[in-house]
């Protein structure tokens, strides 16, 4: 028998630690607004398509569709690089920050990033994969409320580069805003 040799008030330790963390992510109001913000941006171009049974947003041109790409691609860079992979991106920079106690830069802040950019993009795929796997949409009016699966990896492409990068980007935006 292999005797593991660790500190049972280290693991404790380091165990509350993370709990401590979870939790003041939860309670942060950042975190509900950002969750709001995701929620908003992907449910209404779906909202809309469901109450209209148009699956064409208006303002928003289609494209040619090919095998990896779909017909709204303007709208699927636009959302996809919000959610899920930014909220993801900045609520996970949070946690980080609530565990390590200082706020995170350089390469640190991108690496504390990327698992909620991840988990995120994984959550969001396996919805998806649900719902093609049980016909879900059957009842949707316009067919197909998400992507096929062709477009997943296009999914996990640009959402994970949008939650490495979409607060950076909401950030420069915000400081040129005109007055």
């Amino acid at each position: 028998m292999i005797k593991m040799n660790f500190d049972e008030n280290k693991l404790t330790h380091e165990l509350y630690r993370v709990g401590n963390a979870a939790y003041k992510t939860l309670k942060d109001k950042g975190t509900w607004k950002l969750l709001g913000v995701g929620i908003t941006v992907y449910g209404l171009p779906v909202l809309y398509r469901y109450l209209t049974g148009d699956s064409t947003l208006p303002y928003i041109p289609k494209l040619p569709a090919t095998k990896y790409t779909s017909s709204n691609l303007i709208e699927k860079l636009i959302v996809n690089y919000i959610v899920p992979g930014g909220i993801g991106g900045a609520i996970s920079e949070k946690f980080f920050e609530y565990l390590k106690g200082e706020k995170l830069k350089g390469k640190i802040k991108y690496l504390a990033r990327l698992p909620g950019t991840l988990l995120a993009i994984g959550s969001l795929t396996s919805i998806q994969m649900y719902g093609l796997a049980h016909e879900v949409w059957k009842s949707f009016p316009t067919g197909l409320p998400w992507e096929p699966k062709n477009l997943q990896l296009f999914n996990w492409i640009y959402g994970t580069f949008g939650g490495l990068t979409a607060k950076d980007t909401y950030n420069f935006l915000k400081k040129i805003k005109i007055k």
